[in-house]
């Protein structure tokens, strides 16, 4: 008996690493996929930088009817459009989990503006 009860224990323990195995998997596929995204528009662009709008329309084309963008397009400096396709992912993620896209007539809005300009230009949300 001790020894069944010691065996199930480990199936189940197994179950769940398996599961959490998964679960990894997946998350790192679709971050990879995102990362990948923005190297395509790097290699576009010589490395120069990458376009916001088309960061934010790329993430969101699953739920372009649902997803309002507002804001001027600006290009992103090279060695930002990685963390911000990064971050865009992990919210469209989040919305679509968790979020306002979960629901069938749910809907994501993102806006922002630029203050100043220069080297005191400042991207607001």
């Amino acid at each position: 008996m001790r020894n069944g009860g010691a065996h199930a224990s480990w199936r189940e323990q197994d179950v769940h690493s398996h599961h959490h195995r998964a679960i990894v998997v997946d998350f790192a596929f679709w971050l990879l996929l995102a990362l990948a995204r923005a190297h395509e528009f790097l290699i576009r662009a010589d490395w120069r930088g990458a376009s916001l709008r088309d960061l934010i329309d790329a993430e969101l084309a699953p739920f372009a009817s649902r997803a309002q963008v507002a804001g001027p397009d600006l290009m992103l400096d090279a060695k930002m459009v990685q963390t911000f396709a990064i971050l865009l992912h992990e919210l469209a993620t989040n919305a679509a989990k968790h979020g306002s896209l979960s629901t069938d007539h749910g809907k994501v809005a993102i806006a922002w503006n630029v203050t100043g300009s220069g080297n005191d230009a400042r991207l607001n949300s």
